[in-house]
């Protein structure tokens, strides 16, 4: 091809001018410039066939052209008022025009594929990202201030009323409500409270809540698949599966796999695979990997295999036993060559009347300060016998009372007659017999000697007094 004609000032990169007229220049088969009707601004052709979905002009009833981008294959860069675009579309703001791209009609909304990814659907205070999100939620009723990005998020909702203050994030999360009038929710997570109903919940974690009930409101579960299946309120579930399939309020369990099929309100449990053990029971708290609760109104700590300490902490040895309590400085006794045991009975004093020992034995000390059962005759101080028809304690060996130095007293005057009998001493007389006196010895032995007995005998060997008794 040779060119005869040129123009310097005039090129491929001049900003095209409106075309004043009907028609542009080309050439005959002879080559000489001829004008001849023209299409208008875009790429032209011949149209010797009308492809689909392009854009095509008649003149005079004839297809003779078609403008579409698509004939530019494939497409490098394309720019609305950029003659030098970098991208596949490169708008730029030049005066006249904002640089924004605008969809008003039909759905104000953009599109892949003729699929929806980013609308507001008819509400500015609304924005969803994804292609289904919101999709099938009424444009009227669907409320305010939503933010739903994800798949199918948010969406094929029967709308009863509206929904404002919601934030849904991942595929299918919070999909097919049953109800309407879900509000200050946030979902986070695939199918996360999909199928679920409720206010003021917040679910993080793949299928977190989903299926949750309706009327089941206030609930935070975190992690996956936690809280599935549940219903109630106030309920706060943090772990992969902790709460599922629930049925109570106010419950909070943390750690993998705790309050899993939980039935009843008020537990707290902490720690993998912890929480009531049986449905029904109520105000319960599970402290430690596996601890079960199998009755109301129940505190365990950790599981069967656990010993606990307290006053304990950084102990290299830890508890050695199922409880263990270290005394430390503030505590009573502390210091105390009697030692310290770092435990009190807040209705239980030395002022508290003692019952009778249902047993032959009181609580005693081993050398390493472990809790035992010991003979009450053994015991010292008051462990020596029993009330009258309780349990036997008998001494077990000869026993004395050293005096040290001290006295020993009975104190006590009471009323004796025949109607009254107090403060007696008796010697040999059942518990059921009165003596006479206030020191009584009853001598009746039967089937024995019966020569040179006596009920009492009193011995003075100090010579230098002489006393008489009577």
């Amino acid at each position: 091809m040779q060119v005869v004609l040129r123009f310097r000032d005039l090129t491929a990169l001049s900003i095209p001018q409106p075309n004043p007229g009907a028609g542009v220049l080309s050439l005959s088969p002879l080559g000489d410039v001829i004008y001849v009707p023209g299409a208008g601004a875009g790429n032209t052709t011949i149209c010797n066939t009308i492809p689909v979905n392009n854009v095509t002009k008649n003149i005079g009833g004839n297809i003779i052209c078609e403008t579409n981008i698509t004939d530019l294959n494939p497409i490098g860069f394309v720019g609305i008022n950029n003659i030098n675009p970098n991208d596949a579309l490169d708008v730029n703001n030049l005066p006249g025009s904002t640089g924004d791209i605008d969809i008003n009609n039909p759905f104000n909304r953009y599109e892949i594929n003729d699929d929806p990814i980013l609308w507001h659907k008819g509400v500015i205070d609304n924005l969803f990202i994804g292609v289904g999100a919101g999709q099938l939620t009424p444009t009227g009723p669907s409320g305010n201030d939503n933010v739903v990005i994800g798949h199918d998020a948010y969406s094929n909702m029967p709308m009863a009323a509206a929904n404002i203050k919601n934030v849904i994030i991942g595929a299918h999360a919070a999909d097919n409500f049953s109800f309407g009038g879900v509000n200050d929710v946030v979902y986070i997570g695939y199918k996360a409270g999909a199928s679920a109903d409720g206010l003021n919940n917040t679910f993080v974690g793949c299928q977190a809540g989903m299926n949750n009930a309706p009327g089941a409101d206030e609930n935070v579960f975190i992690g996956w698949h936690t809280g599935m299946n549940s219903s109630g309120v106030h309920n706060t579930f943090m772990g992969n599966l902790s709460g599922m399939n629930n049925f109570g309020s106010n419950n909070t369990f943390i750690g993998i796999g705790s309050g899993m099929n939980a039935n009843g309100f008020s537990h707290s449990s902490l720690g993998a695979g912890s929480g009531p053990g049986v449905a029904g029971i109520n105000n319960t708290t599970a402290l430690g990997e596996n601890a079960t609760t199998m009755v109301s109104n129940s505190v365990i700590l950790g599981d069967n295999a656990c010993n606990t300490g307290i006053g304990l902490s950084a102990n290299p040895t830890g508890p050695l036993n199922k409880l263990e309590i270290n005394t430390t400085p503030g505590s009573p006794y502390f210091g105390s060559p009697n030692g310290s045991s770092g435990l009190k009975f807040r209705n239980m004093n030395s002022g508290n009347t003692p019952i009778a020992n249902p047993g032959n034995g009181v609580l005693g000390l081993d050398g390493l300060g472990n809790v035992i059962y010991v003979n009450a005759a053994a015991g010292g101080g008051g462990g020596i016998g029993n009330y009258c028809n309780g349990a036997p304690n008998p001494l077990i060996g000869h026993y004395e009372v050293p005096m040290n130095n001290f006295r020993y007293y009975f104190p006590g005057q009471g009323v004796i007659n025949t109607a009254q009998q107090e403060n007696i001493v008796s010697v040999g007389y059942n518990c059921n017999q009165i003596p006479p006196a206030h020191f009584s010895v009853l001598e009746a032995q039967t089937g024995g000697p019966t020569v040179q007995t006596y009920a009492g005998h009193f011995k003075n060997d100090n010579q230098s007094q002489v006393g008489l008794i009577t």
